[in-house]
């Protein structure tokens, strides 16, 4: 489990200024478009019955394409050699989900016997993601009633495009299946227990990646598509005309104060801030407290790795990460 966030030292934060000469400046990323740019595509690629073998190697290639999934994931799964594998989706801006604890028809079970997996699955996903998340649900083969939506107390997330990835053992098939059917706000539905379905996966997201189209979590595309997913709602696409930007990286700059660093952070569009300095996911701890206008600001020790980021829901719909290691960097008193 990463550590939590120290608690920082609040009584000295209304002494901590932005001097003359930061250490280190960053500028957030603009999440403006060229007037004359075609309008970007949203959709969210998902991943079934993980985490498996081929979940690591996926996890690889999506961080070096710099693309963000979804992971509804079983229970069970996640107690085992693939425990890691939850922290590290999550860590790298990734949303995991519930998808049962044993992969069964969760309309079979009376309420309390629903009730009882969803919470078991939910314990084991923060036991293994080290931190306390709500968990969207896909209930395994998309079975639900009216039973399963009272009592989820989640909203429930299907899917628009089937390859049935699971019966085609065809990369090539399965890829181009999607591609063929794929529209601006649709779920994909792919399984990451499957090599296949794997590298299909990297084939959809290379070619859809130069037809204009974005991956994103489902948290992220429901709210870009001006969307708010309900408890007790079942969802199987979020299309619309109503896309929003994506979180803009925070702009950060560090400050030599106190022996050791003022760090102040500045994000666009509002969203919480939340920061770590040792080195562990930021996400874990809360956020900040604002101090100004968009403005957030913390003091940290020195030699820091501090690790920050802007969430609206830091399992889901978080900005990219900005990452700063203080060590041995020069600072005056």
């Amino acid at each position: 489990m990463f550590k939590r966030t120290a608690v920082l030292l609040l009584a000295a934060l209304m002494l901590c200024t932005s001097g003359p000469a930061p250490v280190f400046a960053a500028k957030g990323e603009s999440t403006e478009y060229e007037d004359w740019a075609e309008p970007v595509k949203l959709v969210a690629l998902t991943f079934d019955d993980g985490p498996g073998a081929y979940t690591e190697y996926l996890l690889d290639e999506l961080a070096e394409r710099d693309v963000h999934a979804t992971f509804f994931m079983v229970g069970r799964n996640t107690t085992g050699k693939f425990k890691p594998l939850v922290e590290r989706a999550i860590m790298e801006g990734h949303q995991v989900a519930s998808h049962s604890y044993k992969h069964a028809y969760l309309t079979k079970y009376s309420a309390s016997g629903m009730k009882s997996d969803l919470e078991k699955t939910s314990t084991a996903l923060n036991d293994a993601a080290g931190g306390s998340f709500s968990y969207m649900l896909r209930p395994p083969y998309g079975a639900k009633n009216s039973t399963l939506l009272k009592t989820a107390g989640v909203p429930l997330i299907i899917w628009s495009v089937d390859p049935y990835d699971w019966k085609y053992r065809d990369a090539d098939y399965v890829s181009q299946n999607v591609i063929d059917s794929v529209k601006d706000g649709d779920i994909i539905l792919l399984h990451d227990i499957h090599q296949t379905s794997v590298e299909a996966a990297l084939i959809i997201i290379d070619t859809l990646s130069q037809m204009n189209y974005e991956f994103v979590t489902v948290t992220e595309l429901a709210r870009r598509k001006g969307y708010e997913p309900e408890a007790g709602s079942a969802y199987y696409s979020f299309r619309g005309d109503n896309a929003a930007e994506r979180i803009s990286e925070p702009s950060v700059s560090v400050f030599p104060h106190l022996g050791g660093y003022c760090v102040v952070v500045t994000v666009e569009d509002g969203a919480p801030v939340y920061l770590s300095f040792d080195g562990s996911d930021p996400s874990q701890g809360e956020p900040l407290s604002r101090t100004g206008h968009n403005r957030y600001r913390a003091l940290v020790p020195r030699d820091s790795v501090v690790r920050v980021i802007a969430a609206w829901d830091v399992n889901g719909d978080r900005s990219r990460e900005i990452d700063i290691d203080l060590h041995g960097e020069e600072w005056i008193d």
